[in-house]
């Protein structure tokens, strides 16, 4: 149990505010293995007939590539991103989405940060695979 005495010093206040950042960031990273993306004012996902490409659009307005992060676990792509505050670094936002992917081609992934906007793009691989049958 932490006891905290009250002073009016802001490091004291910062190191609280720390030591529950930690806590609440943890939980925003546990709650993303529970959250799969969908379709909202920040999500959008498409297909390129043309191209024959996903396209994930992540709207993330403030966040600059350092601050965000793209992996492909277990058929699954996470993109986490933390938002700090330069001057206190106190976190100022953070988001976890989740989206199941199966069959992804990791050498097609292209991504492209602009204007606030996170797009990502991938092709599916294809696993089919023609026997030849042979006759006895």
């Amino acid at each position: 149990m932490f006891i905290v005495t009250r002073k009016n010093n802001f490091e004291d206040y910062n190191f609280v505010y720390r030591m529950f950042d930690d806590i609440v960031t943890d939980i925003c990273r546990a709650d993303c293995l529970f959250n799969d993306l969908k379709e909202d004012s920040n999500f959008h996902s498409k297909y390129d007939k043309e191209t024959k490409e996903h396209l994930i659009d992540v709207i993330v307005p403030g966040f600059k590539k350092e601050d965000l992060s793209i992996e492909y676990i277990n058929d699954k792509i996470i993109i986490k991103g933390d938002l700090k505050d330069n001057k206190n670094d106190l976190l100022k936002n953070s988001i976890c989405y989740e989206k199941n992917i199966k069959n992804l081609d990791i050498e097609s992934v292209k991504t492209k940060l602009s204007n606030g906007v996170l797009e990502i793009r991938y092709k599916e691989k294809n696993n089919a695979i023609k026997f030849e049958i042979k006759e006895s």
